[in-house]
């Protein structure tokens, strides 16, 4: 469409062209370019502007026409549990603590093992990066299978092993010498961010939670958890430790940077304040908290506190940007 012959010599040569397209930079700025284009090499954009500039200065391997398109920074998906695409549509119209007992953990404890969580996990990597994901944070189990599958499909990922203690067959230092051994394995990667996964205040109790945050100071990695999710585990959390669930965690020392909490939707503004303070992460998940009716999180007030309640990819870890994050696809 008017540029110049890709085969000239007096231009530098890219891997990949991408010509045309409104391209949005989230620069500073918010440099938004109408006919835009940028040059790949390796995996970094080392050229942005002006599709006629683009053009003019580069020549690509592979060149992709963009016109007509939308152009925009990958999406990050800040909390998932990939595999269960495997169970999409197995309940609805459920609460939350209903929908689990009753169908997802046991169809979890029936069918769920290293082979059914790599399928699943490469449907779903599949289509989060054909939706434009390209980072997600997950908690599950196997979840060496998971990072396996991201690192194989090119993907960005913050991969946490969940962990329970309440039942009697869970051993907690087995599961902790579990998740060192796969924070180990998969640290310096260059895309995948091993972590530690408490699943919930409900499933875990206060002395796993403060021997999972001090394995990730140790460590040095983040930990994921579910929290303030329901009006039913305010009550229970509230019942059995005499605070709401985010002050519950906050007593035990895990309310802090490292802290990626999901949901949080009864919380109120004091614990708002808390998390801000702590510059603990939240991530808002509308599809899942409609899907299970557990209500609608306060979403401006974590966002005109600066709370990193989005994340993006940063100097090749997870860093909370807070209202400056590229909006993000949330799942449940």
């Amino acid at each position: 469409m008017g540029d110049p012959d890709n085969s000239g010599s007096d231009r530098i040569t890219a891997d990949v062209l991408v010509l045309g397209g409104i391209v949005v930079t989230m620069d500073e700025r918010r440099t938004i370019l109408p006919d835009g284009a940028l040059a790949i090499q390796g995996d970094s954009i080392v050229a942005l502007g002006p599709r006629a500039q683009i053009a003019a200065a580069y020549r690509g391997a592979t060149v992709v026409d963009a016109t007509g398109c939308l152009v925009i920074p990958g999406l990050i998906d800040a909390h998932t549990h990939i595999p269960m695409t495997l169970f999409r549509g197995l309940a609805d119209d459920l609460p939350l603590h209903t929908w689990l007992e009753q169908h997802v953990w046991p169809a979890e404890h029936r069918f769920i093992n290293p082979e059914t969580v790599r399928w699943g996990s490469r449907l779903g990597v599949a289509e989060l990066l054909r939706s434009g994901v390209t980072t997600l944070c997950d908690m599950y189990f196997y979840e060496d299978e998971v990072a396996a599958v991201v690192d194989a499909l090119g993907m960005r990922g913050v991969l946490a092993n969940a962990h329970f203690d309440v039942t009697t067959a869970t051993n907690s230092d087995r599961t902790l010498a579990e998740a060192e051994q796969f924070i180990a394995r998969w640290h310096g990667h260059s895309r995948i961010v091993p972590a530690l996964g408490p699943h919930a205040p409900y499933t875990v109790g206060p002395e796993l939670y403060r021997r999972l945050h001090a394995l990730a100071e140790r460590l040095d990695t983040l930990v994921v958890t579910h929290l303030a999710e329901t009006q039913e585990e305010d009550r229970d959390i509230r019942r059995s430790y005499g605070r709401s669930p985010i002050r519950h965690l906050a007593n035990l020392g895990l309310v802090d940077s490292r802290l990626v909490a999901a949901h949080c939707v009864w919380i109120d503004g004091e614990e708002i304040d808390l998390l801000a303070a702590a510059r603990a992460g939240v991530v808002h998940n509308p599809r899942s908290n409609l899907k299970l009716a557990s209500g609608v999180a306060p979403v401006p007030g974590l966002y005109f506190l600066g709370l990193p309640w989005l994340y993006t990819w940063g100097s090749g870890r997870f860093s909370g940007v807070g209202r400056d994050a590229t909006p993000a696809a949330n799942s449940a």
